[in-house]
């Protein structure tokens, strides 16, 4: 017969647990890291109100406090010269920047004519004997001018008729100037009698004002 083998030994017990009970197992509890984190935080928040008492004791720099007198120097603030405002111009300054305006030149050109004309043989009517003349006006300055024209016509043996009108040249502008002078056929006859002369009758016109603004 054979021999049978031998039954296996028996396990071995189980240890038992460990104790969870002491000062590791605490901290490693959820209690226990709540509690040291308060203790921590509070340690290091102790740490920064002492450094800002320190640094709040100190005198903060401000504006000076010393008197003269006996009264207290009111703060004064300083300006830098490059913050300073320019200044202004003068208005002597501003003129001489610019071209001064230019100066009045009145000058002007004048044309005229003059005669004696019959119409219809009535005295001192418009239509009858009259002196007509006229002078065409050439304003060539670089301002307004009021001019002056008179006309005039010879009577032999005695003094000339004359008539004058004044008026206003613009700038540039130009103006006809009109005469007419009703007459008498005495007044005729004379006129007639002196037309040899060369200067018997005329119109000349003259400078007398400026107006408006230089150009």
């Amino acid at each position: 017969m054979s021999d049978m083998p031998a039954p296996p030994p028996p396990p071995a017990p189980p240890s038992p647990p460990r104790s969870r009970s002491g000062l590791g197992t605490f901290i490693r509890s959820r209690w226990g890291f709540l509690i040291i984190g308060l203790v921590i935080g509070g340690a290091i928040g102790g740490a920064a109100g002492a450094g800002s008492t320190g640094s709040q004791s100190q005198t903060a720099p401000g504006p000076s406090t010393a008197t003269s007198g006996g009264q207290a120097s009111p703060a004064s603030t300083l300006t830098s010269p490059s913050a300073l405002p320019s200044p202004s111009p003068s208005p002597a300054e501003t003129t001489s920047s610019s071209p001064p305006p230019p100066l009045p030149s009145p000058d002007g050109k004048f044309t005229s004519q003059c005669n004696y004309v019959l119409g219809d043989f009535s005295s001192n009517t418009s239509h009858g004997y009259r002196l007509v003349g006229a002078a065409s006006v050439r304003n060539a300055g670089n301002v307004g001018i009021v001019v002056e024209a008179k006309a005039h016509w010879l009577r032999l043996g005695t003094t000339p008729i004359t008539a004058k009108k004044e008026a206003r040249i613009p700038f540039g502008g130009s103006k006809r100037i009109n005469f007419t002078v009703p007459i008498d056929q005495n007044t005729l006859d004379l006129i007639q009698a002196a037309q040899e002369d060369p200067d018997f009758c005329g119109v000349k016109v003259t400078i007398t004002d400026t107006f408006g603004v230089a150009h």
